[in-house]
């Protein structure tokens, strides 16, 4: 027994709604504590006089005001839904836990990530959070729990991801909670919230862009659409999973460098990103698509509807990727306001494009309309970082691995199915990693993937 389209529609929007609001609970303060971190600290000490603590009650105090919105609008939003989606007003009070939990661990994420670490986050996010939803999915399949208790057990996790965050940080001396008024003067935090207003609009426009498109559809549509555009969206969101991992790990990095000047190094960076994303994301993403409908094959039938959802939304994570890190390069510089400001645009043409094409083409247009909003913001980005910065993501080797990623596709295309789904997964997904790996040893497009590779060879 698994979800209905409804509750996995319901499950994605309320996943989506969280990541926002709690987003928009930090005023900004998240991403400032990444951004001023290196000039709180001193070498390899510890002690940053107080600047996560004091993001962290900014952000207590975000949670309560928009607790208090949503208490506000409920009988409104529980109006709204209640003929259409009933789900959505069954499971609202889901929202208030979900956020609080999301918000905190995003705080303990930031302040690992200010360290440079990324492991610890990308290990509960991205292999204790699955193996629990496995184990919560797998209780709901043979009907030990219902879908309230998976929405319990969803939210628990969070809570289980906080506790092991603060333990860590704990353990490792890491959480310093006074704050030294002496150092944080006034003068500094005037450029400390002035930076965070700006990141408001930023975070906002990046968080509402990627998440856009569930939530025009369910005022548009209904949840069992949103269903089956979020399970294509989940196809996709796995393309990303390596990508988000560098991007994470870049922003201190850009940020030190910023701060030491040295452009030389944020443009190997940049470059160096724009390469490696794209070419993981693509062998990821050539493996995906040849393989859909053999996938498609286990699941229930009407989502294969969403197979074009898949195409398109995987395309714009691929010139996602091969813009690098812009976003980030300009939130670490003097130029941070710009982000800010036709990000809010950009939120408009995406509201926009998915007001005019959901109505016509469904899933696909919710789709299409997100295409258009990425491929823009990163088209103003890059070219606003190459007038102001002289910095590009391109370079000569920037044709030869978009030569190898189109090979790739067009060759997998070309496999035949022999007639069984796994056997097909199999022996496709094969010969296309054994062709990628061929194509990117032999033209070295990227530095760091070939060293990896002879270093693993010299292992055996």
């Amino acid at each position: 027994r698994l979800f209905t389209y409804e509750e996995f529609g319901l499950r994605s929007l309320l996943l989506d709604v969280t990541v926002i609001i709690a987003m928009l609970a930090q005023f900004g303060t998240g991403r400032s504590l990444v951004r001023f971190f290196p000039f709180f600290t001193a070498g390899i000490s510890k002690d940053d006089k107080g600047l996560f603590s004091l993001t962290f009650l900014v952000s207590l105090l975000g949670f309560v005001v928009f607790a208090i919105l949503l208490i506000v609008f409920q009988p409104i939003i529980s109006h709204y839904f209640y003929d259409k989606s009933a789900l959505i007003v069954d499971y609202y009070w889901s929202l208030f836990p979900l956020i609080l939990l999301m918000l905190i661990n995003n705080l303990f994420e930031q302040k690992l990530q200010a360290n440079s670490n990324t492991s610890i986050s990308t290990f509960l996010r991205e292999v204790l959070n699955k193996i629990v939803t496995t184990f919560l999915l797998v209780l709901f399949y043979f009907k030990v729990i219902d879908f309230e208790g998976f929405i319990i057990g969803f939210i628990l996790s969070y809570l289980l991801n906080s506790l092991i965050y603060y333990f860590y940080l704990k353990s490792t001396n890491q959480l310093r909670w006074k704050i030294d008024w002496q150092y944080f003067n006034r003068k500094l935090r005037k450029i400390y919230f002035r930076y965070s207003l700006f990141t408001v609009f930023t975070n906002l426009s990046g968080i509402v862009l990627s998440k856009l498109d569930i939530i025009m559809l369910v005022f548009l549509l209904n949840l069992s659409a949103v269903g089956i555009y979020a399970n294509a969206l989940y196809f996709c969101i796995l393309i990303t999973i390596p990508s988000t991992s560098i991007v994470k790990i870049s922003f201190p990095i850009l940020a030190h460098n910023y701060k030491k000047k040295r452009f030389d190094l944020i443009s190997e960076l940049y470059k160096k990103t724009s390469i490696n994303q794209f070419l993981v994301g693509g062998v990821l993403f050539t493996l995906l698509w040849v393989n859909i409908d053999s996938v498609f094959e286990f699941q229930k039938e009407e989502y294969a509807t969403g197979k074009m959802v898949i195409l398109i939304l995987g395309i714009t994570r691929l010139v996602d990727m091969l813009t690098g890190v812009n976003g980030q390069i300009i939130n670490a510089s003097k130029y941070y306001p710009f982000e800010g400001v036709t990000s809010s645009f950009l939120v408009l043409i995406g509201i926009g494009t998915n007001f005019y094409f959901i109505p016509r083409y469904g899933i696909n247009g919710a789709a299409f309309a997100t295409l258009i909003s990425s491929v823009s913001y990163n088209v103003v980005r890059v070219l606003f970082i190459y007038l102001k910065m002289g910095l590009s993501p391109f370079n000569s080797q920037t044709i030869k691995t978009i030569a190898i990623v189109l090979v790739g596709i067009f060759v997998g295309s070309l496999l035949p199915n022999v007639g069984n789904n796994i056997i097909d997964i199999l022996y496709k997904s094969s010969i296309i990693a054994l062709l990628f790996i061929f194509l990117i040893l032999k033209s070295n497009v990227s530095e760091d993937i070939s060293s990896l590779f002879q270093k693993i060879r010299s292992r055996f």
